[in-house]
């Protein structure tokens, strides 16, 4: 007898992740570098203007990061997500968007 439908809502994190390079690992590998080989300097210096679409330094780009975010984006039924590499940088993103050049913010230092 065959397995009923899931529903909908039934979302797995192997929707984003296709083994495919990876030696056909089943899970998303963990890239623990900050630098990424280029075929050519020509390649490098290609790639270097688009840092935060291709594997060139971390800060930029990190294939991990990028399964997280297409994963998370899907799970929240977005179009994409960003993932930060700490909460200051997350904080400074949405101040950076939200915010214009004259604009004034009011903090308070009550807990």
């Amino acid at each position: 007898m065959p397995a009923p439908p899931r529903p909908e809502t039934h979302i797995s994190l192997r929707r984003w992740w296709e083994p495919g390079p990876h030696r056909d690992a089943v899970a998303p590998p963990i890239y623990q570098t900050s630098l990424f080989a280029q075929p050519s300097m020509a390649v490098f210096v290609e790639h270097q203007a688009s840092e935060h679409e291709d594997f060139v330094y971390s800060r930029g780009a990190n294939p991990t990061v990028a399964v997280l975010a297409r994963a998370l984006a899907g799970l929240e039924r977005g179009e994409a997500a960003q993932c930060c590499f700490s909460g200051t940088g997350a904080i400074s993103a949405v101040w950076s968007t939200l915010l214009r050049a004259g604009d004034h913010v009011l903090l308070l230092n009550d807990v």
